[in-house]
């Protein structure tokens, strides 16, 4: 019997210490979620820390409480710290704007809140910056405050001291508004180098490099020009497309473009060109030279214009293309606006012309004096054809909205349209698009809704800036 009661005793024992390293197991590798982190507000109004693991000694989170609670008093700046072991596979930037946004930190219509959140088990620092410190704050100061004085203690493992010298400095930086613009431009040199290696860029060699560029730019001009003549000439030649109007409208589509793999280029000097501009105009903060380079590579961008330009005086010839009458064969011309065209339009053409809602070419035939109007749409938003007497003159003159768009549901208006040539009134509805909202933005709403019902911070809103900082 006594070695029965033994057994179960024992087995008891066993069960309930496999039970407490169960659920010591689960606490260490617990990952948080923004609904799960506690809030220390609604344990005590004047806690800024958030330290539920204990990353943090106690005396620590004493410390940095009263560094915020003098911030909060001086400048109604509102600081939150959070230490966390794990937030999951979730990023650390997203999950510090939901947080932020979830707590509302900073008062309410001025913005100066700053949300310091530490992942363990990502080695990852990261200040998520309110609007109205953004200005005092930038990108290049938390990334300064973070390698200078925070990441070196987290690489010795004293979590304490990194936390505490970081808070610190973020109060100083907050008190000694406005900054020294001499301040600023220094961070954003040492930014720029600590993330990309640039204390030791390569001298420029503008003599070679300008050739280089020059004999490029002038040879992807001279593709352009040359591919979109090549494609005029084809079409002009091509017996599928009989008239003018044809001829035209495949000339502006951009099948024959691609085609002929002019898609392809355009798309390279658009996108390609101007990604190491930008790398050289944020690499000029170290070497000023790489300031104009950056330009140049930017203003790849500019040989579009006269590819553009050129377009439009082929498509002009291609619709100013002679052809025969189709009464007796002879070569009709275009008539110039100086032959004054208009005796020989309709009233509803001659409108159009006017308002250049339509591009309209007269052919004249000396022979027998016919006359033929070519017409074509132009790609002007303001005018549509009139339903009545279908003259392209129809036009919005006001516009009613009579429910708004909102995030969840689109919204509708009353729009007045008349045409200008018969003065037909029509009245009709519009759909309006929901109005579009980041997930930080629409997150933000309803979470700092519950954090102030809870006496939480003071509803204060991210401004998307910050900086991440790893060891």
């Amino acid at each position: 019997m006594k070695t029965t009661h033994i057994l179960v005793l024992f087995a008891t024992s066993l069960l309930m210490l496999t039970g407490c390293g169960q659920s010591s197991d689960s606490e260490k590798s617990q990952e948080y979620t923004v609904k799960t982190v506690p809030n220390p507000k609604r344990a005590d109004a004047t806690n800024f820390v958030s330290n539920p693991d204990s990353i943090l000694s106690a005396p620590a989170v004493s410390q940095i409480n009263a560094v915020l609670q003098s911030l909060e008093a001086d400048t109604q700046a509102e600081v939150a710290v959070v230490m966390l072991n794990s937030i999951g596979d979730e990023t650390i930037e997203n999950f510090a704007v939901h947080l932020f946004e979830a707590w509302g930190i900073g008062k309410k219509g001025l913005d100066n809140g700053l949300l310091i959140l530490f992942v363990l088990d990502q080695r990852t620092v990261r200040f998520e910056v309110g609007y109205g410190l953004e200005g005092i704050l930038p990108d290049v100061i938390c990334n300064r405050i973070q390698r200078q004085t925070m990441t070196p203690e987290f690489q010795n493992g004293d979590y304490d001291a990194g936390i505490f010298a970081g808070v610190q400095r973020v109060a100083s930086y907050i008190r000694e508004e406005p900054m020294a613009g001499g301040e600023i431009e220094d961070s954003t040199e040492e930014y720029f180098e600590s993330n990309t290696g640039a204390d030791d860029l390569p001298p420029i060699n503008w003599h070679t490099m300008l050739i280089v560029i020059g004999i490029f730019y002038a040879l992807t001009l001279f593709i352009f020009l040359f591919s979109e003549r090549s494609i005029a000439n084809e079409i002009k030649k091509d017996t599928n497309f009989p008239n003018n109007q044809k001829r035209y409208e495949a000339f502006m589509s951009s099948k024959k473009r691609q085609k002929t793999g002019l898609g392809c280029l355009t798309a390279t000097v658009l996108m390609l060109f101007p990604i190491p501009g930008l790398y050289m105009l944020f690499a000029a903060f170290v070497d000023i030279n790489y300031l104009f380079l950056g330009l140049i590579f930017c203003g790849s961008l500019l040989l579009l214009l006269p590819g553009y330009l050129y377009k439009k005086v082929l498509g002009k010839r291609i619709r100013q293309q002679p052809f025969p009458c189709p009464h007796c064969g002879t070569m009709m011309r275009c008539l110039s606006k100086k032959e004054d065209n208009h005796q020989y339009l309709t009233p509803s053409d001659a409108l159009e012309d006017a308002l250049k809602s339509v591009y309209i070419n007269v052919f004249y035939c000396v022979q027998c004096q016919q006359t033929v109007v070519n017409k074509y749409d132009t790609p002007s938003d303001k005018y549509k054809k009139c339903p009545e007497c279908q003259t392209k003159a129809f036009y919005v003159t006001h516009s009613k909205t009579v429910i708004s768009a909102s995030s969840t549901s689109g919204g509708l208006a009353k729009e007045t349209c008349v045409c200008k040539f018969c003065n037909h009134t029509q009245i009709t509805d519009k759909v309006l698009p929901r109005v579009t909202s980041s997930s930080g933005g629409g997150g933000s709403r309803s979470g700092r809704s519950s954090g102030r019902s809870g006496g939480s911070f003071g509803g204060g809103r991210s401004g998307g800036g910050g900086s991440s900082s790893r060891w």
